[in-house]
């Protein structure tokens, strides 16, 4: 998860197979090219690192590795469409421009989209690069920008992540995805970058979650807000779709969903808190043990009298289990050899839908594992500890390799009738078809 530690702000001094019942019976029980995918190298290590399977994680932890060897700057696809590559084998990462010279923006940055998150922070010249990690890095350049102005009241701002932290100022500036763009947007503005999170391949970070979750709770933060409240997009939504192969990237869809890139109907379970993008989670079971949620919390991280929440959550990899429920996952679902993964017992999260009814979502055991050495395959679930004054649960990219996922914002600048809605990814000659197209449109573009 990309989410802050902690923020503040003041005015003066910081601030496969997607599986409902029903619809296994339908598709049958796993798609028949299904197998646990492969992470990165570095994903990999922190898994293994996670689950005492190495002693210690090389290079400080779940840190990026300093490395900035020319990379192809991206370039956004299209009808509000947004190309995704795997950057580094650690990321997935878009375009995002932000400010305006001649009527195009100022400077392309390479970013993450994280639903985890609700600050948009961006490397700037305000960082020499002797603050900012190696060189050559994109910065937005004030100086250049013709739409750039200061907020009346001067505003700064600190965030700590788990690998370090960054300290800047707020600007106002026209921001572009794509076709979209969205005028006077708040804008962090890095000054200052300390610990390893100096090296993180990265120009920025998009956070696509609600404004309570931003610093000091300002909705003019949130990105997608602004995009609703100005009525930029056709439908209030946008959606991801992640090959299951992590080099082929992906895209996020703004303002609507191709039916070519899933199958089936997606289902639809509503927001029940306005910062992460949080599910109404009632129980969660594992083979025949069930963790009922009703009754009791047994995730021993938060306050017994708070419901648990079911995130989702782009920018964390895995999935995760606290205490008692992450014990009996390890237990159950113990490393294996790839061929007989279909051994390993499903999993399920029980979850309220907009009708009050509970629903299931299932997950095979092929979606939920992925390859470690050679012929050994291991449960791609994490413990993080406390992020939340509640339970929590998470799904993330793995998840997401394998279900096409729509978030949808509703109403205003604070997401008054949110949900998320999910359906089986499609990994065939449609969904190749559908990103035909786009290239092609993109090269059409770029002609003319």
């Amino acid at each position: 998860m990309v989410t802050p530690l902690r923020n503040r702000m003041d005015p003066q001094a910081s601030a496969p197979r997607f599986s409902w019942a029903g619809h296994r019976s339908q598709y049958g029980v796993a798609d028949s090219d299904a197998s646990p995918v492969q992470v990165s190298a570095r994903q990999l290590r922190a898994l293994q690192w996670s689950q005492g399977i190495i002693p210690a994680l090389p290079h400080g932890g779940f840190t990026h590795h300093p490395s900035w060897a020319a990379s192809a700057r991206l370039r956004d696809l299209p009808a509000g469409i947004t190309q995704l590559r795997d950057l580094y084998g650690t990321v997935y990462t878009g375009s995002l421009g932000v400010g305006t010279v001649k009527g195009a923006a100022e400077v392309e940055l390479s970013v993450i989209f994280d639903t985890g998150s609700s600050d948009l922070w961006v490397s700037s010249d305000l960082c020499p690069s002797r603050a900012c990690g190696p060189e050559p890095k994109p910065k937005f350049n004030r100086s250049r920008s013709e739409t750039f102005r200061r907020p009346p009241t001067p505003r700064h701002f600190e965030t700590s992540y788990g690998s370090g932290v960054i300290r800047g100022e707020l600007g106002i500036d026209d921001v572009r995805v794509g076709p979209l763009v969205s005028p006077g947007q708040e804008v962090g503005l890095i000054a200052e970058e300390k610990g390893q999170v100096s090296f993180i391949p990265i120009d920025g970070i998009v956070g696509l979650g609600f404004p309570d979750l931003a610093a000091a709770g300002d909705p003019d933060m949130s990105f997608m807000g602004n995009l609703v409240a100005r009525e930029a997009l056709p439908s209030p939504r946008f959606a991801f779709y992640l090959h299951r192969h992590h080099q082929l990237g992906g895209g996020v869809l703004w303002g609507g969903e191709d039916s070519r890139l899933y199958r089936g109907s997606l289902r639809w379970f509503p927001i029940v808190e306005k910062s992460y993008w949080a599910l109404d989670l009632v129980g969660f079971q594992i083979g025949n043990e069930t963790f009922n949620f009703t009754t009791a919390h047994n995730l021993e991280s938060g306050p017994e009298d708070l419901p648990p929440w079911l995130v989702v959550d782009t920018g964390t990899t895995f999935f995760t289990a606290e205490g008692a429920i992450y014990r009996r996952i390890r237990a159950l679902a113990p490393h294996t050899a790839c061929d007989q993964v279909h051994m390993l017992p499903s999993l399920t999260y029980f979850l309220r839908d907009h009708a009050g009814a509970v629903q299931r979502l299932t997950i095979a055991p092929e979606e939920y594992t992925v390859q470690g050495s050679p012929g050994r395959c291991l449960p791609a679930f994490v413990s993080i500890g406390d992020i939340a004054k509640r339970p929590i649960m998470i799904i993330g990219e793995v998840f997401m390799r394998h279900f096409f996922t729509v978030f949808h914002w509703g109403t205003g600048k604070r997401g008054h009738g949110a949900r998320v809605g999910f359906a089986p990814a499609r990994y065939d000659g449609q969904s190749k078809e559908f990103f035909s197209e786009q290239a092609a449109k993109a090269e059409n573009s770029a002609i003319l």
